[in-house]
This record gives structure tokens, sequence and C-alpha cells, in this order.
């Protein structure tokens, strides 16, 4: 009767012991999923990062160029007015400056971008220079309608209206590198965290695999495997 009990003892330690484990495994398996989710999750967001960031940046470097070839516009027309006289040229000249505004519209299109502090001084100091030269501009304007070509070409030739277009030049192209870099860096870390996600999210789902396996493999030979031999056990005493 002892013995009896004994053995019974054993085979319910041993069948408690086995859920135990099967139990062990289910929640690993459990922590597999829930991480797996998680940085699926990141790995979203850091892709939703990366492709906000480079439509700025690509949107950022259209309005860049668009401010700075209006620049480049006004002066070209003044410049090409002033010596040959063509009247087309003044007509270019006021149709940026008075209508398509471009250099307007183009600041106004990079309000709605990641435009630091710093960036936006930066392009009132461009704006004050750009608009310091308009009196020189009209001077020569007018000098050049008047026919005096030698008059309206000191004026926007000479040495100070030279170096005002050189600076501005300068500054609005520093200044366009220093964000288009910026949004470059910035670009670059959501692809750094988004390799890191993507790397851990696969190793996640290997645990997954691998923790998987292992508990169907439990299943297989700790629990149904002596369920078939009680059974076919069974049978033979039928």
């Amino acid at each position: 009767m002892e013995e009896t009990n004994e053995i019974e003892s054993k085979k319910t330690a041993g069948s408690n012991s086995q859920v135990a484990r099967l139990n062990k495994i289910i929640k690993k398996i459990h922590g597999a999923l829930i991480l797996g989710a998680f940085l699926l999750v990141l790995l979203i967001i850091s892709s939703v990062g990366y492709v906000s960031v480079t439509y700025e940046q690509l949107e950022s470097a259209m309005y860049l160029n668009q401010y700075r070839l209006a620049s480049k516009t006004l002066t070209s027309a003044v410049r090409s007015y002033a010596v040959t006289g063509d009247r087309q040229y003044y007509d270019a000249y006021m149709k940026e400056l008075n209508e398509d505004k471009n250099r307007d519209t183009a600041l106004e299109g990079l309000r709605k971008n990641d435009i630091k502090d710093d960036e936006w001084e930066e392009f009132n100091g461009i704006a004050k220079l750009s608009d310091e030269l308009v009196p020189l501009e009209e001077e020569a304007l007018e000098a050049a309608a008047a026919g005096d070509t030698q008059k309206a070409i000191d004026y926007v030739f000479g040495e100070e209206y030279a170096d005002a277009v050189q600076r501005i030049n300068a500054d609005t192209q520093d200044t366009i590198d220093r964000i288009l870099a910026r949004l470059e860096a910035k670009k670059s870390r959501f692809m750094i965290i988004e390799i890191i996600c993507a790397a851990a999210f696969v190793a996640g789902v290997m645990l997954l695999a691998f923790r998987s396996l292992k508990g169907i493999r439990f299943s297989r030979e700790e629990l149904l495997a002596p369920i078939i031999k009680v059974s076919e056990q069974m049978k033979k005493l039928a």
C-alpha cells in the first residue's frame, strides 16, 4: 500500500513538474511576443520619422533653391537692363519684385518645416542686405531708362553693389548648406534607429520562433508521447 502511494506521489510530482515547465515556456513565448510587438512599434515610428524628415529635407531644398534663384534673378535682370536697356529685363525685374515674390513664397514654405531661430535670423539679415540694394537698383533702372548706360552700369557693377551682392550670395549659400546639413544629420539619426530596430525585431522574431519550437517539442515529447504510449497499452489490454 505504501509502495503504491509512493508511486502515485512520484507520478503527481512528475506531472506537476511538466506543467511547471510548460507554463514557463508559455511565459517565455508571451514575453517574446510582447518584445516583438514593442520592437515593431519602434520600427514603424522610426520608419515614419525617416520618411517625414526625408520629405522635409527635399521640400526645404526646393524652397531654399527657389529663394536663391529669386535673388539671382533680380540681380541678373537689373544688370542686364543697365547694360542693354532692353525693356524685357526691366519687366522681369519688376515682375519678380512685385508680383512673383518668390523669395517671400519660399520663406513662407520654409515656415512649415523645422527651421531654427538662428537660421531665421540669418534670413532676416540677408533680406535686410537685399532691401538696402533696392535704392541702388532703382537708380540704375532710372539711369538706363533715361539712356545713361554708363551711369546705370556704375550703379550695379560698382564696388558697393558688387560687394553687397557677393555677401548676400555667400550668406545665402552658407545658410542653405547649414540647414540641409542639419536635416541630413537628422535623417541619418532616424536611419540608424530604424536599422537598430529592424535588427532587434528580426532577432526577436528568431527568439520567438526558437521558443515556440521548444514549446512544441516539449509538448510532443513530454505530454503527447506518454498519452500515446498509455493509449497503446490500453489497446493491448483491451
